[in-house]
């Protein structure tokens, strides 16, 4: 099998994960690509170079839908914009190849850590009260702005970032904010932000058209395949295991203990497993997490 094939064999898979649970394609593909032996720089703007080309297939499906929140997205992008296009930026003060490199691998394991963590939280959330349609939004300014530029950096320096960490931010600051609205305004935002984090790895990273090309074909048919099945799938258990296996990708960019792999891997298993449990014994209630990024 070629290397183009087996990317984008690689991709469709992804976004296939991606489309069902709403989880952004860089917490998966971008590690992926890094255990191939691709190196972190290159998988970190390859990855957004592809995202970019598959992202618009769900912009389009909220736009017609109306659940973007213009202002919100706005005040996002004031931050990271900016933020994305630093990112990449930032790494060019790094004195060689291999300190970018080992950087960036330190920083798609942290990362994705704090991706796990996120999708963890919203396995067990308490039930939300969306505010009626009719009621105005009140935007806080200053802290959508940081919250653009908190995911802005990461992007820019990981490509990991512009769904889950949007789309529980955006949760945090407008708890009553319906979750279609925080969907397709993290989805339409998603944009803007890889679309000015791609422009500086376009100057300062290693994009390579033969990896990018195959991620797009093979990404844009899995995330609508993934989009398609959503919802005739359990989400729950799928977040889940996704759960665990970036818990076990994260500690094994971090480190080459196998032990401490198995053993962060085992505890995660064991930590999601009872918080499946125990919402289960709890019985149907509003979900935090239910916020799956149609299209990506």
């Amino acid at each position: 099998m070629s290397q183009s094939t087996e990317l984008g064999v690689i991709s469709f898979v992804i976004g296939v994960l991606t489309g069902l649970t709403g989880v952004g394609g860089g917490a998966i593909l971008t590690p992926a690509l890094i255990l191939l032996g691709i190196p972190p720089l290159a998988a970190v703007s390859n990855d957004l170079v592809a995202s970019l080309g598959v992202k618009p297939f769900g912009a389009v499906v909220h736009a017609r839908r109306r659940t973007v929140e213009l202002p919100l997205l706005l005040w996002l992008c004031v931050g990271s914009i900016p933020a994305g296009f630093s990112g990449a930026l930032l790494l060019t003060l790094l004195p060689s190849p291999q300190a970018v490199n080992g950087v960036v691998r330190a920083l798609v394991g942290v990362t994705i850590g704090l991706t796990a963590i996120l999708l963890a939280i919203t396995l067990h959330s308490g039930g939300r009260r969306p505010a009626p349609a009719d009621e105005a939004l009140r935007v806080r300014p200053r802290a959508t702005i940081a919250l653009g530029a908190i995911s802005g950096l990461l992007v820019g320096l990981t490509s990991i970032g512009s769904g889950s960490i949007i789309a529980a931010g955006l949760l945090l600051l407008y708890p009553r904010l319906a979750t279609a609205r925080v969907v397709g305004t993290d989805v339409a935002h998603a944009i803007p932000l890889v679309g000015a984090a791609t422009i500086g790895h376009l100057l300062f990273g290693q994009v390579h058209l033969s990896v990018a090309l195959p991620l797009i074909v093979g990404g844009v048919p899995g995330v609508l395949i993934g989009a398609y099945l959503a919802g005739r799938i359990p989400n729950t258990a799928l977040r889940a295991g996704l759960t665990v296996l970036l818990v076990a990708t994260a500690t094994t960019l971090l480190t080459s203990s196998v032990p401490m792999v198995l053993g962060a891997t085992a505890a995660t298993a064991a930590v999601v497993l009872a918080m499946t449990a125990l919402r289960a014994a709890q019985g149907p209630r509003g979900r935090l997490g239910e916020v799956r990024e149609r299209g990506r």
